[in-house]
């Protein structure tokens, strides 16, 4: 097999490939995201009420 023909196959199987990356980056951010609204969110809506407390 020549360096071009090999480079080819190469190129064909990590395109595939990087499309599942993405999907599982998206997903892992998604995830995070979900997490810390889920930590944080009681302790901020805590914070706007004491916020229109003092209002």
């Amino acid at each position: 097999m020549t360096p071009l023909l090999l480079a080819r196959i190469r190129y064909r199987t990590e395109t595939g490939a990087t499309a599942v990356e993405y999907a599982l980056m998206a997903s892992l951010i998604a995830v995070a995201i979900v997490v810390s609204v889920g930590l944080f969110g009681g302790s901020v809506l805590g914070l706007f009420q004491n916020a229109s407390v003092k209002i």
